[in-house]
């Protein structure tokens, strides 16, 4: 019985580190969102996506998130800087 509560409080343990550790990530993508949503944008799936390509946090991810912002009619400078928001 004791093994069994001290396994599941490892799992329950495990699940909210990872939610945690997701926590940021997520943040930022919400940063990015927020700034073209204050910058007068519609943010939709579309947007999302590209916000999230720059989590990656390598240099192509954060072109992959401007070229589709622009793609979707952001300004260059209002895309570099959403992206900029999501990569943090």
């Amino acid at each position: 019985m004791k093994r069994t509560i001290a396994l599941l409080l490892g799992a329950v343990s495990l699940g909210a580190a990872s939610l945690t550790l997701a926590a940021p990530a997520q943040a930022r993508v919400v940063d990015c969102q927020n700034f073209l949503r204050t910058h007068g944008y519609s943010v939709g799936p579309k947007v999302t996506k590209a916000c999230n390509e720059a989590r990656d946090g390598t240099g192509m991810g954060w072109w992959a998130c401007k070229v589709l912002l622009q793609g979707y009619g952001v300004k260059e400078d209002d895309a570099s800087l959403a992206c900029d928001n999501a990569a943090g």
